[in-house]
């Protein structure tokens, strides 16, 4: 009677060091963002028109008088500069030329293929996938993939890639409770702003990079994932971060990932939301600001292409408007250990540890 006894108190203690300790298994990963740029398809004949033009800001100074063209080439006048572009450009009839390929790199933001009902969305004309996925949205690439410099080296395209270089921000992202890294039905993915990148990119005597997760809570975002055939897919959730020093923040709304975890440990593949119209555009102005006149920006055409073309959120009070327009990013991540302050929500889950062995966890409460 009394081995029965013991028997069953040995079960509930193992039940409630389970119930207690959750599920043993389950593993915290961090990340570090260290590849941020707009997604560009090069696959097909995107542009048949060929690529959006800036001016010919030679031939429009060669028409000034020379000391009025000296004025205006110092960096003091640059403004100046582009006004006289402009103004000279108004009766031109340039046409900023977009993209006209069918295919783009993207996710389904809205949940339509252009069939359904579309969710906070104007109409507009769907993107298909490489791999021949439908209702991909990334309407930000159809304006900007046929300037040059949107292309991958150009200033457009390496815009966030060369302020990260420069420590002014870094992304974190942090997987928790993976139970098998293949396939898990439920896992709990933040991303976070990082304090002081550059004073806190660390590394362990393993090589591991410490990061520690800005203390504002306002730049923390938590979503809902899962795990498919190693790739990481997660519930829309609006980010913040702060990005440039010129930038007040970096809002990406609706904000999802479909990321594959690589062999080498890294997370690489696709970061969808969307962004507002202004900021984007004055994105792209800061970008190509080492250009005299802002290359083929300096179109007044631009803003009103680039207007027609937003697809997210619609002006409540009537079908349109829409003022933010569809993003996508290709994202590269490498192994971080990110580390949170005394005053921020801790993970759930223990980080992976193989040293702790399986019966020092069983013996929790010694």
């Amino acid at each position: 009677m009394n081995s029965w006894r013991s028997l069953v108190v040995i079960a509930c203690v193992l039940v409630l060091s389970s119930v207690a300790l959750g599920n043993i298994g389950a593993v915290t990963r961090g990340f570090v963002v260290t590849a941020f740029a707009p997604a560009a398809y090069e696959g097909d004949y995107q542009c048949p028109a060929g690529f959006a033009e800036g001016p010919d800001t030679k031939a429009i100074l060669g028409k000034l008088p020379q000391a009025e063209r000296e004025r205006l080439l110092r960096p003091e006048h640059s403004a100046e500069l582009m006004l006289t572009v402009r103004q000279a450009l108004e009766d031109s009839h340039v046409i900023f030329k977009t993209v006209k390929g069918k295919r783009a790199y993207g996710l389904n933001l809205d949940r339509s293929e252009g069939e359904t009902a579309r969710l906070n969305s104007c109409a507009h004309e769907d993107f298909v996938g490489p791999s021949g996925e439908r209702g991909i949205d990334n309407q930000w690439y159809r304006a900007i993939g046929c300037m040059q410099e949107s292309r991958p080296g150009g200033a457009l395209h390496e815009y966030f890639n060369t302020s990260m270089r420069k420590g002014d921000f870094a992304i974190l992202i942090e997987i928790d409770g993976i139970d098998d890294p293949l396939d898990d039905a439920e896992v709990r993915v933040g991303f976070y702003r990082a304090a002081d990148p550059l004073a806190n990119a660390g590394q362990t005597a393993g090589g591991n990079v410490r990061m520690q997760v800005h203390y504002d809570n306002y730049f923390h975002s938590v979503a809902r994932g899962r795990i498919v055939k190693g790739t990481l897919i997660t519930e829309p959730v609006d980010m913040r971060f702060k990005a440039t020093p010129r930038m007040r923040e970096l809002v990406i709304r609706d904000a999802r990932v479909q990321m594959e975890f690589q062999r080498g440990g890294q997370l690489k593949g696709i970061l969808g939301g969307y962004q507002e119209l202004q900021v984007l555009h004055a994105a792209a102005r800061e970008a190509l600001r080492a250009e005299t006149t802002f290359g083929p920006l300096t179109c007044r055409c631009f803003s009103p292409t680039l207007a027609s073309l937003a697809d997210g959120y619609p002006d409540p009070k009537q079908d349109g408007p829409c003022g933010w327009i569809s993003v996508a990013y290709e994202v590269e991540a490498m192994p971080a250990t990110v580390i949170h302050s005394a005053v921020e929500r801790r993970p759930t889950t223990k980080q992976v540890d193989e040293s702790e062995s399986w019966w020092r966890k069983l013996l929790w409460w010694r």
